[in-house]
């Protein structure tokens, strides 16, 4: 099968042979994908060079099992990330890399991530909105977010003066259930759903409901970029 004239970020990059790479692309229209980059690695004129992240590219690929040749990938973009923005920016790489599935369209996702890398270059000492706003498209599109609006139980509105209780995988509750369930105040239920950080306490909220939802996603997994972000 052969796929033409697509757009990609590269994820994570390994030496392959004596010249090549394999490269682990996000990809608008198929997910993550896998593929063979030959000759990425020969200095001579046409051997292509290394796929650089946090850069977009065209490309193509070919095959039919789940390692894809590369075809023709040519650079588009580029977003150059120092410090924090770039300690982040591995973070959502390490993200999507262990959350989304082979060839799994996801073009809200990768849409999401654009605009991440966009923020973190333009306000890279202020990175947490960013990450916030991606970790939320991210739960959202995986299907894995709480129903904003609503309670779990009742299926009342949710009132901004009430406290409620966050559990994975349910949603918001009126009372506390299991010990560490999260409280978190209608307000800033609302806030976290409209990505309006303004208030300093809605961003440390919303970092530590994202960041249990997605440990429970990544079943123990630990996160290299994490030790490198402080805050």
């Amino acid at each position: 099968m052969r796929q033409l004239d697509q757009s990609g970020f590269v994820i994570h990059a390994r030496d392959y042979g004596e010249t090549s790479q394999i490269v682990d692309m996000l990809t608008r229209t198929h997910g993550r994908i896998s593929a063979v980059h030959k000759g990425a690695r020969q200095r001579r004129k046409g051997g292509g060079g290394r796929l650089q992240p946090f850069t977009s590219y065209g490309v193509g690929w070919s095959g039919r099992s789940q390692l894809k040749t590369l075809i023709n990938p040519e650079a588009g973009c580029s977003y150059t990330l120092f410090g924090k923005s770039l300690a982040a920016g591995f973070y959502i790489n390490e993200l999507i890399w262990y959350l989304i599935q082979h060839e799994d369209e996801c073009a809200g996702i990768f849409d999401a991530y654009e605009v991440c890398l966009r923020e973190l270059v333009e306000q890279p000492e202020s990175i947490e909105p960013a990450l916030r706003k991606f970790e939320k498209k991210l739960l959202d599109d995986l299907g894995y977010s709480p129903q904003w609006d609503f309670e779990a139980a009742s299926g009342e509105p949710i009132e901004p003066n009430k406290t409620y209780y966050f559990r994975f995988g349910e949603g918001f509750y009126t009372e506390p259930g299991e010990e560490g369930d999260l409280a978190v105040k209608g307000t800033d239920i609302f806030a976290i759903a409209n990505g309006n950080y303004a208030e300093g306490r809605t961003l440390g909220i919303a970092k530590r409901l994202f960041r249990h939802a997605l440990a429970v996603l990544l079943n123990g997994r630990e996160l290299q970029s994490r030790k490198m972000i402080t805050g």
